[in-house]
């Protein structure tokens, strides 16, 4: 509430309302030619097309997007908080200017006023007070006497944001006389409405502007650099391990001399990367086609003497004959004992050193029939554990047939292997839930279980959780497991409680999705 005095000065005019190429490797000689992989070749000579190349494809990309729709809602925020703080100075400024004008209109009626209340002329006091409800946003004028009169024009009704009260007042010769009071209320509706439409029309030029400059801002992005990271993306998605590598050349002017760009440093730094790739794994091939010579020539020079010591056992007893003991028979035996342990070591470091070996043959492989053809093999064992086998429909997939093969039979081996006394063992082969792009086959059991901290322990050569007398083996087979696994670039995880079964689950690439080979 405003509080003024009406004074009987001379009246004034009433107011009116406010309204670069790389060098080619010098130690291979068949370099082949640098290959095109951007999807729409753009030529910085030809301006008008490649700017409508980047366009399209920047639409396509999917960071050129989020880039530019990140860089369009940061500028509409900052856009929107700007015209905020100016619509609010703009506001605070039409409120200043009302009451100006609202106090102006008073100092102009004031003297007429005065003498109309003086002259108690209630006619002459409408007449005066009727002009004040020409201002804009006035909604009601009142002249309350301090004899009790009330004039009132306007809507009493009206809601109001603000209240004006001025005294009426006439000069005596000894002091002032009091006669009432001026009030007027007024409401701020059409000042609303008024910097709605202002900022209604800011925020739309705001929008298209920024959607102007967004549309700016993908189509050089994507000239300048999104096109040329998808080449360098291209070229490492396309890279291929076994073919000489051909360097990374850009569709695009090179720097000035003396001077480098991230994208050229991408530029040369991705072909060295797959020049001295090719050549480490050129020596990583060479070194493992040696390693699984060796260990394949000594695992192989090994079985001649473990069969010779095992003939010379037998014949050791034939020899003997009657004259063997009890000592020399519990000796014998434990000899026995030991060529059979060293015969299965030997047996399966050959065929770990098989799936180390340089070449990895890959057809379509059925894993429905292979699984079957396993449990087929092992009906021997699976009869003798009265155990039971569960096999879902399995997929054909691409991958090494014999290595897949040693991989669910070790696997289905070891279920049976480690299977609870005191109840028969229940073995199930499927399909389980992996993510897109990966594809997952589990073998579980019903078995011993095994501890969450040997988890990791499992896969170590040659590590055992039990003792030779306990179950047999020769700690290599879940290794081998692993190792099939990331030949076809995949992974196995174990999830097991003790006494309460153990579930191995394959999880390998899925071919029908390339986003695998991606990741």
């Amino acid at each position: 509430m405003h509080h003024g005095a009406i004074k009987a000065d001379p009246p004034g005019p009433l107011p009116g309302a406010p309204g670069q190429d790389l060098p080619a490797d010098p130690g291979t000689s068949n370099q082949t030619a640098p290959r095109d992989l951007s999807p729409s070749p753009i030529h910085e000579k030809n301006l008008t097309g490649g700017l409508a190349d980047s366009l399209r494809s920047g639409a396509r990309s999917a960071l050129a997007r989020r880039f530019v729709i990140l860089v369009f809602a940061l500028s509409s925020a900052l856009a929107f908080l700007i015209t905020l703080f100016q619509l609010t100075l703009e506001f605070r400024g039409e409120l200043s200017r009302f009451e100006d004008t609202i106090l102006r209109a008073e100092a102009a009626l004031a003297p007429s006023l005065v003498e109309s209340v003086w002259l108690v002329d209630q006619d002459l006091i409408r007449s005066h007070v009727a002009g004040l409800l020409q201002i804009e946003g006035v909604v009601e004028v009142r002249v309350e006497t301090d004899d009790g009169a009330r004039i009132t024009t306007g809507d009493a009704q009206r809601p109001s944001d603000r209240e004006y009260r001025f005294d009426i007042a006439r000069q005596g010769a000894a002091k002032n006389i009091h006669l009432g009071s001026l009030i007027i209320r007024v409401s701020y509706d059409q000042i609303r409405r008024q910097i709605s439409r202002l900022g209604a029309l800011i925020l739309l030029t705001n929008f298209l502007q920024s959607l102007a400059a967004a549309a700016f801002i993908l189509i050089f992005y994507q000239y300048l650099v999104g096109r040329h990271l998808y080449e360098l993306a291209q070229y490492a998605s396309d890279y291929d391990l076994e073919a000489t590598p051909s360097p990374v050349r850009l569709d695009r002017s090179p720097p000035k001399r003396g001077t480098l760009d991230e994208l050229t440093m991408l530029e040369t730094a991705l072909s060295d990367w797959a020049r001295a790739n090719h050549a480490h794994a050129n020596k990583l091939r060479s070194d493992s086609r040696e390693q699984s010579e060796f260990n394949y020539a000594i695992s192989h020079d090994l079985k001649s003497p473990t069969n010779t010591v095992a003939m010379l056992l037998e014949e050791l007893r034939d020899i003997a004959g009657e004259n063997l003991n009890e000592d020399m028979e519990e000796v014998l035996h434990d000899l026995d004992r030991t060529v059979d342990r060293m015969s299965k070591l030997i047996e399966d470091v050959l065929e770990y050193s098989r799936t180390i070996g340089e070449d990895f043959i890959t057809a379509p492989v059925d894993l429905g029939a292979e699984v079957a053809a396993i449990v087929q093999d092992l009906s021997g064992d699976i009869g003798a554990a009265s155990a039971e086998v569960t096999v879902a429909p399995l997929p054909v997939i691409e991958g090494n047939a014999m290595q897949l093969r040693l991989l669910f039979q070790n696997l289905i081996s070891n279920a049976l292997k480690f299977r609870a006394a005191d109840r028969p063992p229940r073995i199930d082969v499927g399909l389980s839930p992996a993510e897109d792009g990966w594809l997952a086959i589990h073998v579980s059991d019903n078995g011993i279980g095994i501890q969450p901290d040997h988890f990791d322990k499992i896969f170590g050569m040659f590590q055992r959780l039990h003792t030779k007398d306990s179950y047999e083996g020769t700690g290599i087979g879940l290794t081998t497991c692993q190792r099939v696994a990331a030949n076809h670039q995949g992974r196995i995880e174990v999830s097991s409680k003790p006494d309460a079964g153990t579930t191995f689950k394959i999880v390998l690439p899925d071919q029908n999705d390339q986003s695998a080979f991606l990741l």
